[in-house]
């Protein structure tokens, strides 16, 4: 009994926390093309951080585990923030084996939507995530789904 009254408090606790701001929809009324630019306009503005440095210093808060590493979406590889001795923040060279370097990966690809620097799909940090720099790469730009035979599965 005890057990469910704690788990009670803990989903009430987060709960309380978790809800959106009183009267935060109201003026999302129409539908169609009115109801995107409704929504548009209750987010707007907003901030668009850049591709890089902005995504690089955002996952250092928003990708980071217990440990104070990088949160790589594809491995459980050891990676450490930073491009100066001991990080592993690709440079443009290198991670040709798993766990040597960390970059960026559009799990959304790039080429599908233009890959146009600068816009905000481009540096969106809800679709662009640390990941290993090798598994990233050979990904290429396949779709997210289940495969009858994978080509490559990561040792990490």
């Amino acid at each position: 009994m005890k057990q469910l009254y704690a788990f009670l408090t803990i989903l009430f606790f987060f709960n309380s926390f978790a809800q959106i701001p009183q009267g935060y929809y109201n003026n999302a009324t129409g539908s169609g093309y009115t109801l995107k630019t409704q929504l548009f306009n209750i987010i707007n503005p907003h901030t668009i951080i850049s591709y890089s440095p902005g995504l690089w210093n955002l996952y250092a808060v928003s990708d980071v585990k217990a440990d104070g590493k990088v949160w790589d979406i594809y491995t459980s590889c050891t990676f450490t923030f930073g491009t100066g001795p001991g990080g592993n923040q690709d440079q443009g060279t290198g991670g040709t084996s798993e766990c040597q370097f960390f970059n960026k990966e559009h799990t959304f690809p790039k080429s599908w939507f233009g890959g146009v620097s600068g816009t905000a799909m481009y540096s969106d940090a809800f679709h662009v995530m640390p990941t290993d720099k090798k598994v990233n790469g050979l990904r290429g730009n396949n779709a997210y789904g289940i495969v009858g035979n994978a080509t490559y599965t990561s040792s990490n």
